[in-house]
């Protein structure tokens, strides 16, 4: 596969995961308000304990399938042979460890009701979450298979629709009085749905038969299942490591408190919506390159860093100068209390965002014996820290501990990438970047002070600085009008031609803002 061909499928996967990101992401920044006050803080506080277990729980289900399948299958995408082995294999696997998981679930359901561990009023819920959890298994494999082909664009648009079904349906019945219960049965019909959908469509490109599952188990379960398992575990802990705060939070404070921290969690990952689609599309284009195109891992990891970086940058500016309006406007005036823990934990989900990224490559190579003990080292220092802080700070100790922890995984990453072999900070000019971002954050504050009303301030601060960035980026060459046009021409049709006559527009103006021709 020629470079140019591998950039172009590379670019349009990562357009297809973006777009299918965005737009979940606009749907969940419409209605997350809605079922917020709906709820109120004690029903959030527990609606985020059960989604942290379901988070948990799903992980545990899908084994690691889901990456072992988009790894080996995309390492031999012209094998059709292979491929229909792989995933009837991959299938195989995914209804097995189905089973096996649901029927320990539901002996641990029973032995946790027998022992009064589990209130009366929530068994329902727990039985509820089997049904999310089986159309999620079906939506993965489906997922892994199509992700093995460069399929991206055929089950990312899923995530739109689930979350839009999910929204519609749970902010209805919280209006006609059907309480908590009513989000979990809105999950179970989405991904139910969602997981049949993707599962056929998957099937429709696959010859997924009896007699090709049992040459694929010969030949690649062995391998499949090594992988998948020891993905299994760091998925797990890095979900653990991702939701701990949520349970803890939960079990040492009380509802209320986690409602508060659900609410950081959820401008968190507004904050690193970009950076998940980039991880998928990076560690399903890694497995292809190291393979059979080391040369470009340096320029691929460090461009996405760059990118990252200039992004995520801004959007800390403006949750330092607008987060408390904002938090009060979007989820309700009490919680304006989360500001000062959201503040605490940026620096902590900035360097996280990069240490997904790094992760990604790694993950690519298939280079995973490091991360296991790792992450089990990170996990208990997350609930020890937490153990001493929540006590004596509230939730400003769960972000501070995010943020210890978080720092301490990226650093451990950066060491590992260069032991692995390759650079993610070759093409980043971090002095220049932090030249062009620091009088963004002085404007931007400067406006917060001579701007009356919030909601004024919402629309002027970011026009202005993202203006002002744009500026400064072009002019100290963090970013050229050709980078931008190279990307342009790489992108899918659909959005080609729309982008490209934006881009056309807005050129010459760009033209003459660089000074420095």
């Amino acid at each position: 596969m020629s470079a140019e061909t591998n950039t172009r499928k590379i670019t349009r996967g990562f357009s297809s995961i973006l777009i299918g990101t965005v737009t979940n992401l606009a749907i969940l920044i419409t209605f997350t308000p809605f079922i917020v006050r709906l709820l109120g803080e004690y029903g959030y506080g527990r609606y985020a304990f059960f989604f942290s277990l379901f988070q948990i729980f799903t992980s545990i289900f899908n084994f690691g399938l889901f990456d072992g399948l988009r790894k080996y299958m995309a390492e031999d995408q012209e094998n059709n042979k292979r491929l229909n082995e792989l995933a009837s294999a991959g299938t195989f696997f995914g209804v097995l460890s189905l089973f096996a998981f649901i029927t320990c679930y539901l002996i641990a359901v029973f032995i946790s009701k027998t022992n009064s561990f589990i209130n009366a009023d929530d068994l329902l819920i727990y039985f509820l979450l089997i049904i999310s959890i089986i159309g999620f298994q079906f939506f993965m494999i489906g997922r892994g298979i199509l992700f093995g082909q460069h399929m991206e664009q055929k089950s990312e648009y899923l995530f739109p629709i689930k979350e839009l079904i999910f929204s519609v349906l749970t902010v209805w019945w919280l209006l006609i009085g059907g309480g908590l219960m009513a989000l979990f049965i809105a999950q179970g019909i989405s991904y139910c749905l969602i997981g049949a959908i993707c599962y056929v469509t998957a099937w429709k490109n696959i010859d997924i038969t009896f007699d090709a599952m049992k040459k694929g188990l010969r030949g690649f379960g062995k391998s499949l299942l090594k992988y998948s398992s020891v993905m299994f575990f760091l998925t797990l802990l890095s979900q653990l490591l991702y939701q701990i705060d949520i349970l803890m939070i939960n079990m040492l404070l009380s509802e209320e408190a986690t409602a508060f921290f659900k609410t950081i969690m959820v401008l968190s990952n507004y904050f690193m919506v970009v950076v998940v689609a980039v991880q998928t599309i990076l560690f399903h284009s890694a497995s292809n390159l190291w393979a059979k195109d080391r040369s470009k891992i340096d320029d691929l990891i460090s461009n996405a860093m760059k990118y990252t970086i200039i992004l995520e940058l801004m959007i800390s500016v403006l949750m330092v100068v607008l987060g408390e309006s904002f938090l009060k406007l979007y989820f309700g005036a009490s919680y304006a209390g989360a500001f000062i823990p959201l503040i605490i934990i940026l620096p902590g989900i900035f360097l996280f965002s990069l240490q997904k990224l790094i992760s990604s490559i790694i993950l690519g190579k298939g280079d995973v014996h490091y991360f296991i003990p790792q992450g089990i080292v990170f996990f208990m220092l997350n609930i020890v820290l937490n153990y001493f802080l929540l006590e004596s700070m509230d939730i400003v100790g769960a972000a501070l501990t995010k943020t210890i922890v978080y720092s301490g995984n990226t650093f451990f990453f950066l060491l590992l990438a260069g032991k692995t072999g390759f650079n993610p900070v070759k093409n980043i000019k971090f002095v220049h970047i932090s030249l062009a971002i620091l009088p963004v954050f002085g404007v931007s504050f400067l406006l917060s002070w001579f701007i009356p009303g919030q909601l004024l301030q919402f629309i002027v601060i970011p026009a202005v600085g993202f203006f002002v960035y744009a500026i400064l980026l072009l002019n100290l060459k963090i970013i050229t009008l050709d980078e931008i046009e190279r990307i342009i021409e790489n992108l899918p049709s659909e959005m080609h031609a729309f982008v490209k006559r934006i881009y056309s527009r807005i050129k010459p103006i760009a033209l003459i803002l660089i000074l420095r021709k």
